[in-house]
C-alpha cells in the first residue's frame, strides 16, 4: 500500500529525525561529562563540526558516532574543543 499515512515519513525526514535525536544525545553526553552546553549553538555549525569529527574517524552514521563518544572519553574532550 502506498497511502501517505501508511508509508510513514519519507526517507530524508527519517534521517533528519535520527540526526536530531543523535544530536540531543551528543549534547547530553558533553554536558554531563564535560559541563559544556552546546544546545544554543547554530545547528549548521554543530552539524558541520560533528560531521568533521565523524570523517576523521571514518564513521558514516551519527548513531555510531554517539556510540563512539560513549566508548571513547578522549573523543568527547576532542569533540568539545572543535564545537
Amino acid at each position: 500500500m502506498q497511502h501517505p499515512y501508511i508509508e510513514g515519513l519519507p526517507k530524508q525526514e527519517k534521517i533528519e529525525v535520527q540526526f536530531e535525536n543523535a544530536l540531543q544525545k551528543i549534547f547530553v553526553l558533553l554536558r554531563s561529562n564535560l559541563g559544556h552546553d552546546f544546545s544554543g549553538y547554530k545547528e549548521t555549525t554543530i552539524r558541520r563540526r560533528i560531521e568533521r569529527r565523524m570523517a576523521v574517524h571514518r564513521i558514516e552514521e551519527i548513531a555510531r558516532y554517539v556510540r563512539y563518544l560513549q566508548e571513547t572519553p578522549a573523543e568527547m574532550e576532542n569533540s568539545s574543543k572543535t564545537c
